[in-house]
């Protein structure tokens, strides 16, 4: 637990002791006491597993072995004694070096593996390196595709703003009359941009019509509340570009003097 710089949330860690204790012990995470017994608490209490009984003397919390963006799912540790070598393999083994530490360090630890288990065929690797790779296998296509949307996403905003602008332009005898009929620079930005919302909202709910089937149909392995959750944060993000495309075009609009526009036409 110390090793791998797990947190304990309730009780205690494992000790000695525990070696040749009476029963074994486990330490499970929060996830497991939930799921498993509730709000009830079972420290000290014994349960069965593996087809024996073990004693829980602590809870730690979340920890994910393989990096930040692995699911929580339910763990449990145990003391490696010879009471439970029939049925628990020990495949993997965590040693705590001391920060100062250097690569003589692990030459020695090398040496001593390969005494006792009469071949070389094991490896030592850098767990904090190895969750740091792990983490960037993640971040990198997340990087990557959020600049692909941002790209794609500047594209049509610059498009939207061009076409809201000669639309704009070409209603300006409209915008003249308006304001030639006592209309302020505020009621002719509202109109535009509201016009342009409410086509944006039209669009975007006929797109989320399509869109919540994803989830209901399981055409994608994707837990639903996260679709959802993505579906209305696209539809917000989809709405600030078009206000933000909307504004600067209306509000040019705004200014126009009736005298000129209705002259123009």
């Amino acid at each position: 637990v110390e090793t791998n710089s797990m947190n304990i949330v309730a009780g205690r860690n494992f000790t000695e002791a525990d070696l040749t204790g009476t029963y074994p012990v486990l330490i499970p995470n929060e996830r497991f006491m939930e799921e498993s017994f509730g709000e009830k608490d079972m420290l000290d209490s014994l349960i069965i597993w593996q087809g024996e009984e073990h004693r829980i003397v602590g809870v730690m919390d979340a920890f994910k072995y393989n990096g930040e963006f692995e699911s929580n799912e339910n763990r449990l540790l145990t003391l490696f004694s010879p009471r439970n070598a029939h049925w628990v393999r020990m495949t993997q083994a965590y040693v705590r070096l001391d920060p100062a530490a250097d690569i003589t360090y692990e030459e020695k630890i090398s040496e001593i593996v390969e005494s006792v288990l009469k071949t070389s065929q094991f490896v030592i690797q850098d767990a904090p390196l190895l969750r740091t790779r792990s983490n960037l296998e993640t971040w990198i296509p997340i990087v990557a595709l959020l600049s692909i949307c941002g790209f794609l996403c500047l594209n049509v905003a610059l498009g939207l703003f061009g076409v809201l602008s000669y639309t704009i332009r070409k209603r300006k005898s409209e915008v003249g009359l308006r304001r030639a009929l006592g209309a302020d620079g505020f009621a002719i930005t509202s109109q535009f941009t509201a016009e342009v919302i409410f086509l944006a909202v039209i669009a975007i709910l006929i797109g989320s019509f399509f869109g919540v089937q994803v989830p209901l149909l399981n055409l994608m392995d994707i837990d639903g509340s996260i679709f959802y959750r993505a579906l209305i944060t696209s539809g917000v993000i989809i709405l600030l570009v078009v206000l933000i495309c909307a504004l600067y075009p209306s509000m040019r609009a705004s200014k126009i003097h009736p005298a000129i526009a209705l002259h123009e036409d």
